[in-house]
């Protein structure tokens, strides 16, 4: 009685989830570029099913799909404690274990029972969802590049019946607890490539640009130092906040044919920031200069972008992405700065960041600093891969530079809408 009734639940939820407009996801997961396994799968269903390695171990395999042009490899491993059976969706011309809808299917050496099935997502080895067995149900877990934003999911089926549905089902069955359509993106669409194409064409001119401590670039076009506003002397060049205004001007340039001017960006926000404590070392540590500066640049270009718009001076500001708690005038934790811009990308494609590094600064009187301005260039590139351009005084970087030289530390961000107009 009890296996029948399980069987009528699980033919319930099948046809619930067919139902419930399974094409729409199956064109959201291709339109992302996570394609669906599940021929394969239940190609291989007898070998899934065994609880014996000597009985399923065999040569890899590239095996094509009716219902998806991407080949799938299959191929077993084998550790310690532990073997597993791995469909790997081709990427490019090759088979990473971290493509884009890839399942990975752990099993018990000894005992061959299921222990979890781990499916890849955004062609990235720390974006995945996790499903475990759990009695007659299953539990699924949710890492968005690094950081787990769901956790022990209930889906109202055994394991080895999940294990063989296809991706699109098992999305439908968790659509009442996460909103999937926020954590997809059509690929193709053209502000992908408006930012990539943006970023592609400072990093060709970056080499030729010099290096200076206070430099910056004034309204005329002439390299000043950000503090006297005076010519520099025997160089030309950007340190980190000039560098920043610099690749905003080629925006703002586009809309007014001018470069902004320095002195607004200077402008100190004491009633939106800081206390007593910290007013007290304004003049000699200036502490939340690179948290004024990317605001300053937000704001006035904004203002040039939506001249009929009334513009709050704190609209610019990302201070409300789900999943991750934000610090007034501190941000986000760098680890979490991938999983964030993926989020608000993906939610408003087409923009830059500017990010403010923070960290506790000095010896006697520490004090949160906001010490270093990075430019950041969110996309989906043409195979559906998440990408962050990260350049920081004329030097191309990468998130994973980041989240290493400023580990346990914070970046507050400010977007920056593009004109769409030529560079």
């Amino acid at each position: 009685m009890r296996n029948k009734l399980l069987g009528c639940l699980y033919l319930f939820f099948i046809i619930f989830s067919v139902y419930s407009n399974p094409q729409s996801v199956w064109d959201m997961l291709n339109k992302s570029g996570v394609y669906e396994n599940y021929e394969i799968r239940q190609m291989h269903q007898a070998v899934l099913q065994s609880k014996s390695f000597e009985a399923v171990d065999a040569p890899k395999r590239v095996f094509s799909q009716s219902e998806s042009h991407v080949n799938v490899r299959f191929e077993v491993r084998k550790t310690a404690n532990a073997y597993y059976l791995m469909f790997i969706n081709q990427y490019e011309d090759r088979f990473p274990v971290w493509s884009s809808g890839t399942y990975i299917v752990k099993k018990d050496l000894e005992t061959g029972e299921y222990i979890q099935v781990k499916v890849f997502l955004y062609n990235n080895e720390d974006s995945f969802i996790r499903m475990y067995p759990e009695q007659d149900r299953t539990r699924l877990d949710f890492y968005l590049f690094g950081n787990m934003i769901y956790s022990g999911v209930r889906i109202p089926l055994p394991f080895d019946k999940v294990v063989l549905m296809p991706l699109s089902e098992i999305i439908n069955l968790t659509s009442n607890k996460i909103p999937w359509t926020d954590l997809f993106s059509n690929s193709s669409f053209s502000e992908w490539r408006d930012v990539e194409r943006f970023s592609k064409e400072i990093q060709s001119i970056v080499p030729s640009l010099g290096d200076s401590d206070d430099g910056a670039m004034n309204e005329l076009g002439e390299y000043v130092y950000i503090e006297t506003l005076q010519p520099q002397v025997d160089e030309e060049g950007f340190n980190c906040s000039g560098f920043s205004k610099w690749v905003v001007d080629l925006q703002y340039k586009n809309l007014t044919g001018e470069f902004l001017p320095i002195e607004p960006l200077k402008e100190k926000h004491y009633d939106l920031r800081g206390n007593s404590w910290t007013n007290r070392a304004e003049e000699d540590r200036d502490p939340f200069f690179g948290l004024d500066w990317t605001r300053n640049l937000a704001y006035y270009y904004r203002n040039k972008l939506y001249p009929t718009q009334k513009i709050d001076f704190l609209s610019s500001d990302i201070n409300s992405t789900p999943y991750f708690k934000y610090k007034d005038n501190v941000g986000y934790d760098v680890k979490e700065l991938e999983a964030v811009l993926f989020i608000e990308a993906i939610k408003n494609p087409g923009r830059i960041y500017l990010g403010s590094v923070n960290t506790p600064f000095g010896t006697e009187n520490v004090l949160r600093q906001h010490v270093h301005v990075v430019v950041l260039f969110p996309y989906f590139d043409k195979n559906s891969t998440f990408k962050v351009d990260v350049i920081e005084r004329q030097t191309v970087t990468g998130v994973d530079s980041l989240k290493e030289r400023y580990k346990g530390e914070f970046i507050h961000l400010v977007y920056i809408d593009l004109n769409n107009r030529s560079y």
